[in-house]
């Protein structure tokens, strides 16, 4: 049978008073009021900045990055697709090797970075994660088709 003397009770500090306040809800973060960050992790050894012929090329992908981290995901996407804008391809045109990390994706994204040369890859959330930078055309994906 329990003791219901008050003396005997465990003894703790009462919680600091909350006002009837609740803790706000972290707010649900909009990626595409984000600017862009890029992720070169899992470029194809056959297809990533090293792999490019000049330093021209080399120049030309960084100034891209650049550019497109200075505007917001919304504003890339209503760009012009052969502009800063992006372009979606399907899976199935994909020519060069899809990480098996990404294997289950349907559409890859290309973001132009000299002329019609893209980069391709993946976005998820603010993060791009750039699979294949392009050094001749047509040879990460069939432009023909798309």
């Amino acid at each position: 049978m329990p003791n219901n003397n008050r003396n005997d009770r465990i003894k703790g500090k009462r919680p600091a008073a909350s006002a009837d306040k609740f803790a706000q809800p972290t707010p649900v973060r909009d990626s595409n009021q984000a600017t862009p960050l890029f992720c070169l992790n899992h470029l194809h050894p056959d297809y990533d900045v090293k792999a490019l012929e000049d330093k021209e090329k080399q120049a030309q992908l960084a100034l891209t990055m650049h550019k497109c981290a200075q505007m917001r995901w919304i504003d890339i996407h209503q760009a012009r697709r052969h502009g800063a804008g992006t372009e979606s391809i399907p899976a199935d045109q994909i020519l060069a090797p899809i990480p098996p990390k990404f294997a289950d994706q349907d559409k890859f994204t290309a973001f132009r970075y000299r002329g019609l040369l893209p980069m391709v890859g993946v976005r998820i959330n603010e993060v791009f994660h750039v699979l294949w930078i392009e050094r001749q055309f047509g040879e990460v994906y069939d432009h023909g088709s798309s």
